[in-house]
């Protein structure tokens, strides 16, 4: 079944200013639009240039570039934003826990240096260090995972937009 009813209807046309445009009978239109005649390919050409599609989408042999796609593409661009933030917030982390790794370790290759901590001293400043290694493998994972799901994410979103060139391609050849 063809488009016609479909895309005369999405822009308010009557049948009549449809026909009055293409220089047909009204009748003729909707004998197109109920299936009771085929559209010529002269007034077909007419029709999909007049609402801006394919001629193979306007008989309907293809499908429109769906709404569902260009929806998923901006969600994939979604998913990559709130990705790249999740990456900063993780490299932010990251970047302060080795800091504070680098500064008790300071502290301790001073004070050691310097005779000048005793054993619970040492003993704390390691557990701290060891807390901190913990919570920087805990980091790690989660960036790993991330990146895990941007680069499935980049997939997802080259093999639609390879799928959406690949259909208008296709539409344009019919």
């Amino acid at each position: 079944m063809n488009r016609l009813k479909e895309l005369r209807q999405e822009k308010k046309l009557s049948q009549k200013e449809l026909a009055d445009y293409l220089g047909i009978n009204e009748k003729t239109i909707s004998r197109w639009e109920n299936g009771e005649s085929t559209i010529k390919s002269d007034k077909a050409q007419a029709l999909a240039d007049h609402f801006g599609v394919t001629v193979g989408y306007l008989l309907g042999y293809d499908v429109k570039l769906s709404d569902t796609k260009k929806a998923l593409l901006e969600s994939t661009q979604n998913l990559e934003d709130k990705t790249k933030q999740a990456f900063e917030v993780a490299n932010s982390v990251f970047v302060e826990q080795v800091t504070a790794i680098e500064e008790i370790t300071d502290i301790l290759i001073d004070g050691i240096s310097a005779d000048k901590l005793n054993k619970q001293i040492v003993l704390e400043a390691l557990n701290q260090i060891k807390e901190f290694t913990t919570e920087l493998d805990d980091v790690v994972s989660k960036m790993t995972e991330f990146q895990a799901k941007y680069t499935a994410e980049q997939i997802f979103k080259y093999r639609l937009q390879k799928s959406m060139e690949n259909s208008t391609i296709l539409n344009s050849e019919i």
